[in-house]
């Protein structure tokens, strides 16, 4: 995961930690990549793992483990004090968080943007009181990115059935991705996997950057 992310984003240096035993170690690992005199001017994005608390890997959830781990991202938030801070997490996330953070809300970012095709929901904690601006134009579907991409099912009506056996309409929000595939198809028995492009087309990774919300000043 590490590589991955030095790959996507090359000018950020990058750093292995194990968080969720020592404060201090932690804070020092940190300080290698982000120089100390700075915390106080920075905003700090600090989720972890989602797998222990994720309703998707029900069979190796560990709750005890995952909300350790919330708190610790938040005390150790407190204690670096930067101007801002906020931690994204799923819904079982919520809490273990609300127990810290100052702030905390519900939202699904298909609310909030046009670009990205499936359901998004989860739970914000931060440092100051966040206003989500919710979107109001047209949201692109699963059906629109078919269409661009599919030569077979283009203009087809279709369905969407998810991990957990869920099944939508292309029309519809897809459930949240996970790593476990979308398959879609004119009907049940002629279903395929979603491509990788598609699935980074479903999550919006192509789409617009729009802002979701305003950070204080």
């Amino acid at each position: 995961m590490l590589e991955i992310h030095a790959r996507n984003f090359p000018s950020i240096p990058t750093c292995l930690c194990k968080i969720g035993y020592s404060y201090t170690t932690t804070v020092n690992k940190i300080a290698l990549v982000y120089p100390r005199h700075r915390w106080s001017e920075g905003i700090i994005l600090a989720s972890v793992e989602c797998k222990l608390g994720s309703t998707a890997n029900i069979h190796q959830r560990n709750i005890a483990q995952f909300a350790k781990q919330n708190l610790f991202a938040v005390r150790l938030l407190k204690r670096i004090k930067p101007k801002a801070y906020l931690i994204e997490q799923v819904l079982p996330g919520e809490k273990s968080l609300a127990a810290e953070a100052p702030f905390l809300q519900q939202v699904d970012f298909h609310d909030l943007t046009g670009d990205i095709a499936c359901t998004r929901k989860r739970v914000i904690a931060s440092s100051h009181p966040l206003k989500f601006q919710p979107h109001t134009g047209r949201h692109i579907t699963l059906q629109d990115i078919l269409d661009l991409t599919d030569e077979q099912l283009k203009g087809k009506p279709c369905v969407v059935v998810s991990s957990f056996g869920t099944l939508r309409q292309t029309t519809q929000p897809t459930r949240t991705v996970t790593s476990n595939p979308l398959r879609v198809g004119p009907h049940l028995t002629d279903l395929k996997p979603l491509t990788p492009e598609q699935v980074s087309n479903v999550m919006g990774i192509d789409g617009e950057h729009i802002p979701y919300f305003s950070w204080p000043h």
